[in-house]
């Protein structure tokens, strides 16, 4: 019984976080509501979501570092498709948003393992002339895409 309300709760949280970005544009209440499922171990939605938040505030550094981190825990194929699908529709509705470019090459490539798709995505990053506060973004872009190449030769 307390599983099930700490389920219960821990969606309400998630849901709450992705109305207080879409609907609110509040990052910082998003981030905050997302903070609160630090202690629910047997998923990691959340962190895609807050990592998700963190690259479309600018700070892919630590978006990257968050991301590692979500990559360690078990998810299913289906939300990973909802947030391929999410960030995906973020772009198309705020194509300025580069930085969410580099995210979803970065789940193609090191959590799906779908290196088409992350070429793509890399590519399109970088023909996107990315702000120069992505630079190190660039270069692991560029790195990446050159791993790519070599080891993928649809490519």
């Amino acid at each position: 019984m307390i599983f099930m309300f700490v389920l219960s709760h821990y969606d309400s949280r998630l849901k709450r976080a992705m109305w207080l970005f879409v609907i609110k544009r509040d990052i910082d209440g998003a981030k905050k509501e997302l903070q609160k499922c630090k202690d629910v171990h047997f998923d990691v939605s959340w962190r895609y979501s807050y990592a998700f938040l963190l690259a479309y505030e600018g700070n892919l550094d630590k978006a990257i570092i968050e991301y590692r981190r979500a990559f360690k825990g078990g998810i299913p194929d289906r939300v990973l498709l909802e947030i391929t699908e999410f960030i995906d529709w973020m772009i198309q509705r705020e194509p300025e948003k580069t930085q969410l470019m580099f995210c979803l090459g970065f789940i193609y490539y090191l959590k799906i393992r779908n290196t088409l798709y992350a070429f793509e995505a890399f590519t399109d990053f970088l023909n996107s002339q990315p702000d120069r506060r992505f630079a190190s973004q660039k270069r692991l872009a560029e790195n990446y895409i050159r791993q790519i190449k070599k080891a993928d030769n649809r490519i």
